[in-house]
């Protein structure tokens, strides 16, 4: 009996260690798969944050791609309106240069070939041709205006400006005898001098001079001072700086012009036909015109 409730005892108490051991074991499990939940949890909750984190993301480059686009398409534009509106100009300059030049007995090919000539020298279309234009109208012969535009290539270096810009003040300051613009370009003139020494020389008062007069003896001047100066374009060219004056005040005024002349056809015929669009709403709209009555009618309406 005393053996059966040992045995019974031990028996009992082998079944507790082992319902311990698995309980045990459970609870191992239990906590096993706690952890796996929460790493998963975890994980999940990373993926949902790099999900926003990408969304925003392409979000974002989505609006800056469009902005970038928009950008483009409006510099795009912008660059295509100033070309025409560039060529436009030149293509005019031409023709009046063109048509002064025969009035003086020039023919075509000496007025383009001249042109042409002074816009090798690092000089606009735009320049070129008004300069042409204006030694013409006083006249001044072609070569002196090829001279002038070499003597702009070296006084620009001195004016920190690029070669189109000082041939325009150049011009200006010797059309309109001002030593002031002239010394703007980079050149020094006493033009006071320069007309007693002429008047002398012609054996006339000063004040007879004529505007030719002036205007040549402020062009000798101009070449005296500007052969002072001479070659430092040469050297100044192999060097950044001024390059990047000749590719912002030349080279890129020149495509636009050239990327410009593909459309002035176009142009020409848009503008025709706008001004002709014009001119018929101005009959319309005036009195006796189609419009005129109900743009009336409109008229005292907004005043009650």
């Amino acid at each position: 009996m005393a053996n059966q409730v040992d045995i019974s005892i031990r028996a009992q108490d082998q079944a507790s260690v082992a319902i311990s051991g698995i309980a045990n074991s459970l609870r191992g499990l239990e906590g096993a798969v706690g952890n796996t939940s929460n790493v998963l949890a975890s994980h999940a909750a990373g993926i949902s944050r790099a999900d926003m984190a990408w969304g925003a993301f392409a979000g974002t480059l989505s609006a800056n791609v469009a902005m970038a686009i928009a950008q483009a398409t409006s510099t795009l534009v912008g660059f295509a309106q100033n070309s025409i509106m560039t060529a436009a100009r030149v293509q005019e300059l031409e023709a009046v240069t063109m048509m002064l030049g025969k009035k003086a007995g020039m023919s075509a090919t000496e007025i383009t070939s001249s042109t042409e000539a002074i816009k090798k020298l690092g000089v606009t279309s735009e320049v070129a041709s008004n300069l042409m234009g204006q030694f013409i109208r006083y006249n001044l012969s072609a070569a002196d205006a090829i001279k002038l535009a070499r003597v702009a290539q070296d006084a620009a270096v001195l004016s920190g400006q690029d070669s189109s810009q000082t041939l325009g003040q150049l011009l200006h300051g010797i059309l309109t005898y001002q030593p002031e613009v002239i010394r703007m370009a980079g050149l020094n003139v006493n033009l006071e001098q320069t007309f007693i020494d002429l008047a002398k020389s012609t054996g006339v008062a000063r004040s007879e001079l004529t505007q030719t007069d002036r205007v040549q003896a402020t062009l000798n001047a101009v070449f005296a001072e500007g052969a002072k100066v001479a070659g430092v374009y040469e050297t100044a060219m192999l060097e950044p700086g001024k390059q990047l004056r000749s590719l912002m005040g030349r080279e890129l005024p020149t495509l636009a012009e050239e990327f410009g002349r593909s459309f002035l056809e176009a142009f020409g015929t848009t503008v025709m036909a706008t001004r002709e669009l014009v001119k018929e709403l101005i009959v319309a709209v005036k009195e006796g015109g189609s419009m005129h009555a109900m743009l009336s009618q409109l008229g005292e309406a907004a005043t009650i």
